[in-house]
């Protein structure tokens, strides 16, 4: 059975981001990179990756 996922990610001002992929279904993230902020701030983009 295949699972949807989606690219999560957080736009800095410096021009660097970061990311982590989850399942769309559960939240469970799957891989990170970068330093995910801490504060809750909102994701700019949740791009699906496998529907």
């Amino acid at each position: 059975m295949s699972r949807p996922v989606v690219r999560v990610e957080w736009p800095f001002e410096d021009g660097k981001h970061a990311t982590h992929w989850e399942f769309a279904d559960t939240g469970e993230i799957l891989a990170k990179r970068g330093c995910v902020p801490a504060d809750g701030s909102s994701p700019a983009h949740r791009l699906p990756v496998r529907p």
